[in-house]
């Protein structure tokens, strides 16, 4: 089971190597450090919206983006 689902915001994680698997040219590393929008999943594969190129991504290349709930009682201390 995809630990993403699809219409999920998430964000490609940077690294300091590219992967293995990644376009070796470079093309994919615009996309490092962006929030993306998971458009479909085809086993261990994803697809973005933003990308026009249709890249192959692996679940291994997102991280999910923090949500922050706020207090409405600024008083509370956590």
């Amino acid at each position: 089971m995809s630990k993403f689902k699809k219409g999920e915001k998430v964000r490609v994680k940077r690294f300091i190597t590219r992967p293995d698997r990644w376009n070796p040219e470079g093309d994919m590393d615009k996309w490092m450090g962006q929030e993306v929008t998971i458009s479909g999943i085809d086993n261990d594969t994803y697809r973005i919206v933003e990308d026009d190129i249709y890249w192959f991504w692996h679940e291994s290349d997102f991280e999910e983006i923090a949500v922050f709930e706020f207090l409405e009682d600024k008083d509370v201390l956590l």
